[in-house]
């Protein structure tokens, strides 16, 4: 598929289509430079999207759905149509997540998703037939999970330039983590192409703050021209670097062995 801002797909509202279309979006967010995270968020909120048009919108009958995937700026903005059935979306109260079973509404779930997994959910009905769902997930200048190793550790994988400008994310996830009392962090650097003095001060700052609560930062997946700074700054002889994610996590387990 050539790298364009702009994809479409037109389906039928069948079951079995859902896997051509989770397929087509995870192709058009790797076009787009979408994380698996943020990838897996768009197709879960897509799934049930579209799910609810087969389902309500067109009540198990035959009708077009058409999927519109779109860069803006650096937002992923998904457009399902369709010619079904409409419905007023402010009268589904969302659902209590904390309810016992007795007490747990069925339904409701799949909007309840969509605007948990999305960052903007907008719904419209026009008088040409077409209803429209427009859902928007802006790419994240920070990504936060636990590790696929070990998911008491937490990956943290900035993205981009790590200046002045950039680094502010970073710091800000830095100082969240710490408040929820995580410290055994790993920064993976596969998607930063560029670290400046204050990127450097701020992993710093954030590696004597873990010590001092028992815990550590390592680093991994340096490009060349990154790891290259980090030697011009010496900053490779007093922080842990490792090639990859996994590398990291088996050192985090070492240290704790070793007491």
């Amino acid at each position: 598929m050539a790298v364009l801002d702009r994809y479409v797909l037109n389906i039928t509202s069948r079951p079995e289509n859902l896997s051509r279309v989770a397929e087509f979006i995870a192709e058009v967010a790797a076009n787009f430079g979408m994380t698996d995270q943020e990838t897996y968020n768009i197709q879960m909120a897509v799934d049930e999207a579209v799910t609810n048009i087969i389902e309500h919108a067109y009540e198990g009958e035959e009708g077009p759905i058409e999927v519109v995937a779109e860069r803006h700026g650096d937002d992923f903005v998904v457009t399902l149509r369709d010619h079904g059935k409409t419905f007023d979306p402010t009268a589904i109260n969302e659902p209590d997540v904390n309810a016992s079973l007795e007490d747990r509404d069925i339904g409701g779930l799949g909007l309840y998703f969509m605007r948990r997994l999305m960052d903007e959910v907008e719904f419209h009905f026009n008088q040409s037939g077409w209803n429209e769902l427009t859902m928007l997930r802006r790419r994240r200048a920070v990504m936060t999970c636990g590790s696929r190793y070990d998911p008491s550790i937490i990956v943290i994988q900035p993205r981009g330039r790590l200046d002045a400008n950039g680094t502010t994310y970073l710091e800000s996830e830095l100082e969240s983590l710490a408040q929820d009392n995580q410290h055994r962090l790993v920064v993976d650097f596969r998607q930063v192409t560029y670290i400046s003095s204050t990127g450097l001060r701020t992993l710093l700052l954030a590696v004597r703050r873990a010590k001092r609560h028992g815990g550590d930062v390592k680093l991994c997946s340096l490009n060349a021209p990154v790891r290259k700074i980090f030697r011009m700054a010496g900053f490779d002889m007093i922080l842990a670097i490792h090639d990859t994610e996994e590398q990291a996590v088996k050192a985090f387990r070492l240290s704790q062995a070793n007491g």
